[in-house]
């Protein structure tokens, strides 16, 4: 562990730490049914998916703990989807509202994001779920500190 002069901690990890969250499974987070459309023809967030998507951003806040990334970390998204056996769909239509949750919680553009696709597997409804397992692809990252505090400029000009 490294400390530099601006009270933030550097902390070299190993890439392979990853960050995991299981989030049960909402009907409409599909890129077909996230919208309703407002008397003027504008989409509008549906009120469950928002609720959803903010839920999955408190649970990947809490799963990194104190680590926080630089805003182009780039990372591995792995999703296992445990859908009920009587939705349809696949595994792409999930994916936007998935990125955006975890955006949410990383503080981190969905650029910077790899999808990778795990399970499609049919199970009760019960038991559906999406398994989220979310790898940092570099090896630094920053503790401590604000996230947006700049070094001041040492050059006059």
């Amino acid at each position: 562990m490294k400390k530099n002069s601006s009270a933030r901690t550097v902390v070299v990890r190993p890439i392979g730490e990853p960050i995991r969250v299981t989030m049960e499974w909402q009907p409409n987070l599909t890129v077909n049914h996230r919208y309703w459309y407002s008397r003027y023809g504008r989409p509008v967030l549906k009120a469950t998916v928002r609720v959803w998507m903010e839920a999955l951003a408190w649970e990947v806040r809490a799963a990194m703990g104190l680590r926080r990334f630089e805003p182009t970390q780039q990372f591995q998204i792995k999703v296992d989807f445990y859908v009920p056996t009587s939705a349809r769909g696949d595994q792409d239509a999930y994916w936007k509202s998935l990125f955006d949750g975890i955006k949410l919680g990383l503080d981190v553009d969905d650029k910077h994001f790899t999808p990778v696709n795990g399970k499609f597997i049919a199970v009760p409804k019960f038991q559906a779920r999406f398994e989220i397992e979310i790898t940092p692809l570099g090896a630094a990252e920053l503790t401590g500190g604000k996230r947006d505090q700049r070094q001041p400029s040492t050059t006059r000009g």
